[in-house]
């Protein structure tokens, strides 16, 4: 038996199940309650074999990543190789069960049997749908193509996609509250209230309103002690009777948003104690800050020598700089070197020259 998958994006609705298990503790996976519907075909045509394999997984909520193990023969008497692997489509992907990718001059010998894992993004998948990723493989004596059709009905996910949720250092400390709305998209799929939970402990739900379709919610931050804190607003709801044998499932459950609190990291620059040669005058600088891009630096510049600097490189709340310094006819050896901000913030260091 094959094995089937919803893999739940985050801001969407999945069909979920009452056995779970987790791959990360932001994305869960759940195990569908029935098998797709599969069926295959084989016919000879003028450029060689063509198998097609056709996987229907029925209502699914759009949004949900369709994943399906399938298994091919080698029907020949003879090795074949991969010739061509057509994805179909961006949103399609055919890989082995390590994950890596087929690719052209894989083999199969006589009698062997592949395992073929096909992954649909149904994000933009909304009504009846039809995707044909395929490999062909090459004989010496004929061609194969094995074309893998996943076929479903996308209807629209359960709630909107709102926005990332940030906590500041200082709204931890105060206690800020801050607000989600969100906005029921398919009510009639739901019977009931529709219950929310957070994946960290450090945040937490302190008011819930409902006004008819559209939900706000207000979340505060606890104190996380020298570190960031990561979550995910997570909803499940009860489905529709009328509706659960359609998408077997008695109920929906998946991730709505982030959450994040990120501690305050202040202006810090290395190496603090500078030290260039006459002979090779340049300085490089760690710069790091909240915030901070390759755009936040103002200046730098020297309390009696002439310099020069450009940026490096620039990573999250990072930037390199080099600074080239015009020692010639020094008349001193230490000097003040200043790295400004475009924020108005400034950091003064010492310059050594030896």
């Amino acid at each position: 038996m094959k094995r089937l998958f919803f893999l739940c994006l985050i801001f969407t609705g999945c069909i979920a199940e009452k056995k779970q298990t987790h791959s990360t503790p932001e994305v869960p996976v759940m195990e569908s309650s029935s098998e797709p519907k599969l069926s295959r075909r084989e016919q000879i045509t003028d450029l060689g074999k063509e198998i097609t394999y056709t996987c229907n997984f029925g209502k699914i909520f759009s949004g949900a990543m369709l994943v399906y193990e399938f298994e091919f023969t080698n029907p020949l008497d003879e090795e074949i190789k991969a010739k061509n692997v057509i994805q179909s489509c961006g949103c399609a992907s055919i890989k082995k069960p390590d994950g890596s990718d087929y690719a052209v001059g894989d083999t199969l010998t006589p009698g062997e049997t592949a395992k073929i894992i096909v992954s649909v993004d149904t994000k933009k998948k909304h009504g009846n749908f039809n995707t044909v990723p395929m490999l062909i493989w090459d004989g010496k004596e004929t061609d194969i193509k094995v074309n893998f059709i996943v076929q479903g009905i996308g209807v629209a996910p359960i709630l909107s996609k709102p926005e990332r949720l940030e906590f500041s250092d200082e709204d931890v400390r105060n206690k800020i509250e801050k607000e989600v709305f969100v906005t029921v998209m398919n009510p009639d799929v739901l019977m009931g209230s529709v219950f929310f939970d957070l994946s960290h402990s450090g945040f937490k739900i302190v008011d819930k309103k409902i006004d008819g379709k559209k939900i706000k919610l207000k979340i505060i931050a606890s104190k996380s002690d020298n570190e960031s804190m990561y979550s995910t607003l997570q909803f499940k709801a009860k489905v529709n009777e009328k509706l659960q044998n359609k998408i077997n499932s008695e109920i929906v459950s998946g991730n709505v948003c982030y959450l994040t609190s990120v501690q305050k990291v202040d202006l810090e620059i290395k190496p603090s104690l500078i030290f260039v040669k006459t002979d090779e005058p340049v300085a490089t600088l760690l710069v790091k800050k909240q915030g901070l891009d390759k755009n936040g630096i103002k200046d730098v510049y020297c309390d009696s020598l002439k310099s020069s600097w450009q940026v490096r490189s620039a990573g999250k709340n990072t930037v390199v700089l080099s600074v080239k310094l015009d020692v010639n006819d020094v008349q001193k050896e230490n000097f003040d070197l200043y790295v400004k901000l475009k924020d108005g913030e400034e950091k003064k260091l010492s310059l050594f020259v030896r």
